[in-house]
């Protein structure tokens, strides 16, 4: 998925640029980022929805489980195949791509693994075994783990608890998230997860964005790259600032939503089924997102306050981290009003403490220097 590979591309052009041969496998719709980055891109297929062109419809934590272990099944003989013929000397990889730990094991590689998420901290693997216990009598569950393990037995890890292999922490864990966007920094293992930071590139200097001519501020709109199919929602911000003369709205609605669903548009209003999105921010007055992980930090990046539109999973936790930190306000989809946005806004853009919030966190976010960070630790491993 994009939010899941945009993280990483900074800490690939730098390999790159050490001279370190990179082989990324993705799904085709990503291999222009991947190549620009001067890594050999390799295709491989996918399950998930989104791969397949369908909007997701994800309701419960449960769900997304199965969906990244079915994925994985499905990806373990693409990446034997790939990587028999040309075997890695090192295998980075996702949280959730499981399958890459049975090719690094039948390889004898080591393996290192990223994560776009918080940290774990002490306790925070407990509370997670607690939760899975609580639903063991789920018959999704049960299904669930009697499919795992017999793929875990099958590819050299008989006797092996599926749910201790899902949870297992690896000996070296890269975590491309910042530390101001830690919830616990001072409880999490140092010795197994380093905080390097954001390892994504920063697209404004490659794909300029021009903001539009006058005094107007800029707002930029959008639910990322899964969740957008809310009409009502994009509608509700037409409204709030759809002929405003001092508003500027980008509005990004995806693939799914055709433009024109939201009917006739103001001239203050530009719709856009994707926009360069650091681009945008790099010019922008006020971010109003749905709370992923990259667009929380490049919201900070850019030093952008943001309204917090949480969809599914982390996005809530990041919200209310966001509003914590001084720097956001939330409000629920189907709570969303023109009135509200549109006075929500006014006070964001006028919040000279919020701007000095904003200011010091983008400094720090910007000197930790995540991508030449996670790329020392890489060579570390490699050696």
């Amino acid at each position: 998925m994009f939010s899941h590979v945009n993280p990483t591309l900074g800490l690939v052009r730098e390999l790159v640029d050490r001279g370190h041969r990179v082989t990324f496998v993705s799904l085709p719709a990503i291999a222009d980022r991947i190549t620009g980055t001067g890594a050999r891109f390799v295709a491989s297929t996918s399950s998930l929805p989104l791969a397949n062109g369908r909007p997701p419809k994800v309701r419960e934590p449960l769900e997304a489980i199965a969906l990244a272990v079915e994925d994985s099944m499905l990806l373990l003989p693409q990446l034997r195949q790939i990587f028999d013929a040309d075997p890695p000397e090192l295998l980075v990889h996702d949280t959730g791509v499981h399958s890459a730990r049975v090719v690094a094991r039948r390889l004898g590689v080591p393996a290192l693994r990223f994560s776009i998420y918080y940290a774990p901290w002490d306790g925070h693997l407990n509370q997670a075994r607690r939760e899975i216990a609580a639903v063991r009598d789920d018959p999704r569950v049960a299904l669930l783990h009697r499919r795992l393990s017999a793929w875990l037995a099958d590819n050299g890890f008989p006797d092996t608890d599926p749910v201790e292999f899902l949870l297992e922490e690896p000996e070296q864990t890269l975590v491309l998230v910042p530390q101001c966007m830690q919830p616990a920094p001072e409880a999490v293992n140092t010795g197994r997860y380093t905080i390097v930071g954001w390892c994504g590139e920063d697209r404004a200097a490659e794909v300029p964005w021009a903001r539009p001519a006058g005094g107007a501020k800029l707002v930029l709109v959008s639910l990322g790259t899964i969740f957008t199919t809310a009409v009502d929602f994009y509608r509700e911000c037409v409204a709030a600032f759809g002929g405003l003369p001092d508003w500027h709205v980008v509005l990004q609605i995806g693939g799914h939503v055709a433009p024109a669903a939201l009917g006739e548009l103001p001239s203050n209003v530009e719709v856009h089924r994707w926009v360069p999105q650091m681009s945008v921010l790099d010019a922008c007055d006020l971010f109003i997102t749905h709370g992923g992980m990259g667009s929380c930090i490049e919201g900070l990046h850019s030093a952008t306050p943001m309204i917090m539109v949480p969809q599914a999973a982390d996005q809530f936790s990041n919200a209310q981290h966001l509003i914590d930190l001084g720097v956001a306000r939330q409000v629920e989809t189907g709570q969303v009003t023109a009135d509200w946005l549109r006075a929500t806004a006014r006070e964001l853009v006028a919040d000279r403490a919020m701007a000095a919030v904003l200011a010091q966190l983008s400094k720090e976010v910007r000197a930790e220097r995540g991508s030449v960070r996670a790329a020392d630790l890489v060579e570390r491993c490699l050696r």
